[in-house]
């Protein structure tokens, strides 16, 4: 391998963005890319790869990605210092200011295009050699950029956008994660996956809602390799802290009169179903 090539990791639960993005980068031979599958090891992978770009979307699997970046001058250690490119369908103003002022070099709103994102890590790159700040990296949304172009498959002679299907489970996902942490469940907790997995599940199929412990928890335990006991407390830990910690208005908001606050969390089936009936009545409310 070239010590002069650019070494660049990708990390995103979608493998098809993911494997765009890496792609694109290898049309150059001014990359060497990896993309990160198992995020498991996401640390360790980032230490042992020691990339100069590294090009993330904040909320990976079983990962706050928020929290890796806080967490990112104390894991290398000084050993290296990759630029970092949130690319993200999660819009949040405290996660984009909180971003910038840990040092993000930019973070971008899915669907972004393609070009603007590789241009994106060759400026990184080259602001990374020089060792200086760029000049529009204050806080704020001078370092976002919007753009409605949809991600074009890098690879294909003749480029189609992404699947809409696709795109529709992506905007889900994004979602439920942004009313899971609205709620006061941090995307750090096990339970916050399980959860929008079981959501999903029921918003897919209601009559399920009735038996998390018989198809739900099996499910989601044989998708993470965990016990079904070990994903309903995960669970029930989760809600114990938006219920404790978590913001009392958007609860009783969006379980009105369903659940009295003051009496306890409800269970984790009722959480669940009301969640799901809640987002499908957005869903049918938006179209």
């Amino acid at each position: 391998m070239d010590d002069k090539k650019i070494k660049v990791v990708v990390a995103d639960g979608d493998s098809l963005f993911a494997d765009t993005v890496r792609a694109g980068l290898c049309k150059f031979d001014l990359y060497d890319v990896k993309v990160i599958s198992d995020f498991s090891c996401f640390s360790e992978f980032i230490c042992s790869e020691r990339p100069d770009v590294i090009v993330m979307d904040i909320i990976l699997p079983g990962i706050d990605g928020l929290y890796f970046i806080k967490k990112s001058a104390e894991l290398f250690n000084g050993a290296f210092s990759p630029e970092i490119i949130i690319v993200s369908a999660f819009y949040n103003e405290r996660y984009i200011k909180d971003s910038s002022l840990m040092g993000v070099y930019s973070y971008f709103i899915k669907p972004v295009s393609l070009n603007v994102l590789l241009d994106a890590v060759r400026d990184a790159s080259e602001q990374k050699h020089k060792k200086v700040l760029p000049s529009y990296m204050a806080f704020g949304k001078s370092n976002i950029s919007i753009v409605e172009e949809p991600v074009m498959f890098a690879s294909s002679d003749s480029p189609k956008p992404l699947q809409d299907s696709a795109q529709s489970q992506r905007r889900l996902i994004v979602k439920i994660t942004q009313l899971l942490h609205d709620m006061g469940i941090p995307a750090h907790l096990c339970g916050h996956d399980y959860l929008r997995d079981a959501i999903m599940m029921v918003m897919d199929s209601h009559e399920i809602s009735g038996r998390m412990t018989k198809e739900i928890y099996p499910e989601i335990a044989n998708k993470y390799k965990k016990s079904p006991q070990s994903v309903e407390r995960a669970i029930r830990t989760a809600l114990d802290v938006a219920w404790t910690r978590g913001k009392t208005e958007l609860i009783n908001e969006i379980f009105r009169f369903t659940v009295n606050i003051q009496k306890g969390r409800p269970t984790n089936s009722e959480f669940v179903s009301l969640i799901a009936d809640y987002l499908n009545y957005e869903c049918m409310n938006a179209v």
